[in-house]
């Protein structure tokens, strides 16, 4: 029998004045919601390395890998495939986020998390609630749900 294989993503929680960072999904699985950074861990790359090559392939930001904290893990069954996800949350990195994907990307901003956008992916939204044990939402006033 062969061993299950499950791909494995890292998702960046980028936390800026109390809001959260996101992107407006095209052309791929969350098009025309909006979701945070994110991809597939490489071979031989730890999740933290990963994490640090998406947000500069991304969004031309510098993170460095002590900036980044756990928040949260799922796994996922979508749209006929399932994952591993993983979640970091960060406060400091070095540049402004901008567009560098535009065949998948057609906005960016910092949200809310009381007034996250209608079009943002429900699987984020539970990654958040997740999170709280993790992430200081307490010093924004954070109080959302999903």
């Amino acid at each position: 029998m062969e061993r299950f294989n499950c791909p494995v993503a890292v998702h960046l929680l980028l936390i800026k004045e109390g809001k959260l960072f996101m992107q407006l999904r095209k052309n791929t699985s969350f098009a025309g919601q909006y979701y945070v950074l994110a991809g597939h861990i490489d071979g031989n790359e730890t999740l933290l390395q990963t994490a640090v090559r998406e947000a500069k392939e991304e969004a031309g930001i510098l993170i460095q890998e002590e900036d980044l904290r756990f928040a949260t893990f799922s796994h996922a069954n979508t749209n006929d495939k399932e994952y591993i996800q993983v979640y970091f949350w960060c406060e400091r990195w070095k540049g402004e986020p901008q567009i560098l994907e535009p065949d998948k990307c057609t906005a960016i901003g910092f949200f809310d998390l009381n007034q996250l956008p209608e079009e943002t992916v429900p699987q984020l939204k539970v990654a958040l609630e997740n999170a709280k044990a993790c992430i200081p939402y307490y010093e924004y006033g954070w109080d959302f749900k999903e």
